[in-house]
């Protein structure tokens, strides 16, 4: 009997990067697998460009990973997008903060959104408000 292979449905590039990401948070496929709701075979497809991730699987691992779905796909600067460099950076630097304050303790959470509503009220004093607009004259009548 005489099999036929298939074509990948996927992208092997995506797959690479899905990888990438996956093991730069120190997950597992099985793990990766057991967040999403799919098989570990299926993480294993992904990776190797097999197949494609259904979008709700998509929009999950850009969750997981804390990247954006441009980057998963590569649309971001590794795609040669530098043009968007300084969004880039500003989601970098955004992921990475994040992070941060996932892992850091609660008394430097609660300094944090001090510090935050300290400037937030500083930058409202500092905004001057408009002039009400000048209201119609009545006529005599």
């Amino acid at each position: 009997m005489m099999t036929t292979k298939r074509e990948p449905t996927g992208d092997a590039k995506m797959g690479k990067r899905l990888r990438k990401y996956r093991e730069s948070v120190g997950l597992t496929q099985k793990q990766v697998a057991n967040r999403i709701g799919i098989s570990q075979g299926s993480v294993s497809q992904i990776e190797t460009g097999g197949i494609m991730p259904e979008q709700e699987h998509l929009d999950a691992l850009a969750d997981l990973y804390d990247e954006t779905l441009d980057d998963l796909r590569g649309r971001g600067v590794m795609a040669g997008e530098i043009g968007n460099f300084e969004q880039a950076l500003l989601d970098a630097f955004k992921r990475q903060t994040m992070r941060k304050l996932k892992a850091a303790p609660p008394e430097l959470l609660a300094e944090i959104a001090r510090d935050l509503a300290a400037l937030v009220e500083s930058r409202l004093h500092a905004v001057k408000p408009k002039p009400p607009p000048p209201q119609p004259k009545r006529s005599g009548a």
